[in-house]
């Protein structure tokens, strides 16, 4: 099966050993994404919504360079350092799968860094 890595301009380069997607035949494996927009400067400080907005305009980014859309994505994991965000992260999460959304898993989780209050990892079938 071809592997092809997947870039996108919309999307702050890796700072880490990590690919932003990886599709190996048809299905598009979305990195998890944090806060950073394409200039790799942080979005949303102290501001759950605001980070899952940039997150998953990430992952929107990633899936389409894969040539995709956010229809195509069938899974999600989303980590969380407190789950008394968990409304603010649905309320944002809610608007870019306002129909048949994807099955997904919610963790409350140690992230990398203090200010990362989200970050979401994705599956997409592509094509």
């Amino acid at each position: 099966m071809e592997k092809k890595v997947i870039y996108s301009e919309k999307v702050a380069k890796p700072v880490a050993t990590y690919s932003q997607g990886i599709l190996a035949g048809n299905l598009l494996f979305i990195a998890g994404m944090t806060g950073f927009n394409e200039k790799g400067e942080f979005v949303g400080s102290n501001d759950v919504r605001a980070q899952t907005k940039q997150v998953l305009e990430n992952i929107k980014g990633v899936v389409e360079a894969a040539g995709g859309t956010m229809k195509d994505i069938v899974q999600t994991t989303v980590y969380v350092t407190d789950l008394a965000n968990y409304p603010a992260v649905e309320e944002v999460y809610k608007t870019y799968f306002p129909t048949d959304p994807p099955p997904r898993a919610t963790l409350r989780v140690d992230l990398a860094r203090a200010e990362y209050l989200v970050e979401i990892s994705a599956t997409a079938v592509i094509g």
